[in-house]
């Protein structure tokens, strides 16, 4: 049964996948946390934090682990192919017309809405975890120039996390 649910609750994630992967991290969390209390908040965190500084798409990752956790190897498989039924069978449905489909203007229309809402998950998503505890000076003084590096010099996420965890190990030993 557990095998099911996971591919489930995976499915469901892989169903909304758009917007990019971190758009994808409150979807992972509403499942895997609060759905399904298959993970704790900060068991979720730390691995969110940990798949960040690994190569690969996070949604993947994390449906990896929570898989691999509950129940082995038959959970990952179950757990990412779950993931990837609805954006693989859509890719087959509509690859003949994305071509033309991409000059309309209701798919543009459509993008450019995600887009918006894409922007109010990670904003939601930062407001939970502020709202976890205190943000205290030395986080703060962590996260802007992240946030600045990301969103105004486009440096790569993954290499600010990176380099976030490696700046963490003299801030805060």
């Amino acid at each position: 049964m557990v095998l099911f649910d996971l591919y489930i609750a995976f499915f469901k994630v892989g169903a909304f996948a758009v917007g990019g992967a971190y758009a994808l991290v409150p979807l992972i969390e509403r499942q895997v946390v609060g759905v399904h209390g298959w993970l704790t908040r900060e068991e979720f965190l730390e691995v969110y934090g940990a798949s960040a500084g690994i190569p690969g798409a996070i949604s993947i990752k994390m449906a990896t682990y929570t898989g691999y956790k509950l129940a082995g190897i038959p959970g990952v498989l179950a757990a990412n192919l779950g993931h990837f039924t609805v954006p693989c069978l859509l890719m087959l449905a509509i690859f003949g017309v994305l071509r033309r489909a991409a000059e309309l203007p209701g798919p543009q229309a459509f993008l450019a809405g995600v887009r918006a809402g894409t922007w109010g998950l990670l904003v939601g998503f930062a407001l939970s975890l502020a709202r976890e505890g205190p943000l205290e000076p030395r986080a703060f003084g962590l996260a802007v120039p992240v946030a600045a590096a990301v969103g105004f010099f486009r440096v790569d996420p993954a290499l600010a996390l990176v380099a976030a965890g490696l700046f963490g190990l003299w801030l805060y030993r």
